[in-house]
């Protein structure tokens, strides 16, 4: 599980230096390090809700609830 947690959001950063703009990049780049530092809950609970309509906009939502798990 560790490698899969760790492939996705490389992948992913790969993915939005070839294809997004830097100021995006720079957003996922702040997301992929709360998810390695498993503050990913925290992190992406202020910016906005599960649920919301501008959630479409991050693509590593996903690991909050692994955040939860590893604090717990």
């Amino acid at each position: 599980m560790t490698l899969a947690l760790y492939a996705m959001p490389v992948a992913t950063f790969v993915f939005s230096l070839l294809f997004c703009f830097p100021e995006d990049t720079f957003h996922l780049a702040k997301d992929i390090l709360a998810v390695s530092t498993m503050t990913s809950n925290i992190f992406l609970s202020k910016q906005t809700g599960y649920f919301d309509t501008k959630a479409i906009d991050q693509p590593l939502l996903h690991t909050w609830s692994l955040s939860v798990e590893e604090q717990f």
